[in-house]
């Protein structure tokens, strides 16, 4: 079976932090199109910050950083960092491979989610079954 798509796994977070009313979006950070140049150009200007996550949000006040990666995947140093930087100043931020991940690190915030509740969004077809991780 051919590993999940990074895309893909951010698409299902995604889908799940709807669900659960967290109020979360994509962060796009792989520049702009330069039509000229036939490329994308970075923005590394005044106020622009690399490793930046791929979901930020706010979740129960406090601010929210979640860096997609697929199984094995790992964060480059920038990413790291910014995870690091996020925590010192008070957010939750963390990495994840799947909504499981996500539900392990909210759960650590305040204990709201359990298995069972993925377990009742499976099963009600709220989340797309092909998403449900093998076991």
């Amino acid at each position: 079976m051919k590993p999940k798509l990074e895309s893909a796994i951010k698409g299902e977070i995604m889908q799940w932090l709807a669900l659960q009313k967290i109020f979360a979006w994509v962060n796009t950070s792989t520049g702009i199109y330069d039509p000229t140049r036939g490329c994308f150009r970075k923005l590394n200007g005044r106020g622009q910050r690399k490793g930046t996550s791929d979901v930020l949000g706010i979740y129960k006040g406090r601010p929210l950083a979640i860096e997609i990666k697929r199984p094995g995947g790992k964060p480059t140093d920038d990413q790291v960092r910014f995870i690091e930087d996020f925590k010192t100043h008070g957010g939750i931020a963390f990495v994840a491979t799947s909504i499981e991940d996500v539900i392990k690190h909210l759960q650590g915030v305040d204990g709201e989610f359990t298995q069972e509740n993925l377990a009742r969004a499976y099963a009600l077809g709220e989340i797309r079954e092909k998403s449900r991780p093998a076991r």
